[in-house]
């Protein structure tokens, strides 16, 4: 008996930890330092009006955003800096105070075809990122992911397009022609906020509390445990 008791003790402890795990939120709180790597000016055009102000085309600078974490919440350890990219073209980046963010799981965030999408663009290619031309090649590879309404996953044409970005914008064609499955999966998590736009941060790692789905598995093993030994006791 005492035995079962100690496993119902550690069953209530695990669920106690799972009602936890999926109630608490995560925040970070960024202050913008400028790109990583450089940056380059170019022209996005969107038929559909997801741009700045609702406009046709808007002149960015694309690239890759690098941040000062000033503070954070919840489970996910950021260290002392996040780099990120852009997924909110019709809003401004803040860059001259510190925002809080919620911190969003992509599958939450994205369809699941855009997610694949976008697991794939940076499968297939995360090790070439680095240089300016590919940091920017990715984000407008992204924007394309994110923006098009067609089945044309090119930059040249279709409802979301671009123009200039120097070398970027071919190397992003050749990225977005070669999508497809990607076996290795990668941590991705959306940054939103009221005061900025929204952006995707790849491969933090949870720490502290594992995931609720292995909390959930360890609670029904052990729940199965504890109603086998009840019944051999009571037998």
């Amino acid at each position: 008996m005492k035995i079962v008791n100690r496993i119902s003790a550690v069953l209530l402890l695990v669920l106690g930890l799972l009602a936890f795990g999926s109630a608490s939120a995560n925040t970070v709180d960024l202050r913008y330092t400028g790109f990583v790597g450089g940056s380059t000016t170019g022209t996005l055009y969107d038929t559909n009006g997801n741009l700045i102000g609702g406009s046709g085309s808007l002149n960015v600078n694309a690239g890759l955003f690098g941040f000062n974490v000033l503070g954070s919440s919840g489970d996910v350890e950021w260290g002392g800096r996040v780099e990120a990219f852009c997924i909110e073209t019709g809003i401004a980046l803040n860059t001259s105070s510190t925002v809080t963010y919620n911190v969003v799981n992509a599958g939450d965030y994205f369809s699941a075809s855009q997610l694949g999408a976008i697991q794939s663009l940076y499968g297939n290619n995360h090790t070439s990122l680095g240089s300016t031309a590919t940091n920017v090649a990715f984000q407008l590879g992204l924007w394309e992911i994110i923006n098009e309404t067609t089945s044309n996953t090119s930059l040249s044409n279709g409802s979301f397009r671009s123009n200039a970005f120097g070398s970027a914008q071919g190397i992003a064609n050749g990225w977005l022609n070669d999508l497809g499955e990607t076996v290795e999966q990668f941590h991705m998590y959306v940054l939103t906020s009221d005061r900025s736009q929204n952006l995707l941060v790849i491969t933090p790692k949870p720490i502290g509390v594992p995931e609720p789905g292995a909390l959930a598995l360890l609670g029904i093993g052990l729940l199965a445990l504890a109603m086998g030994m009840r019944r051999r006791h009571s037998a």
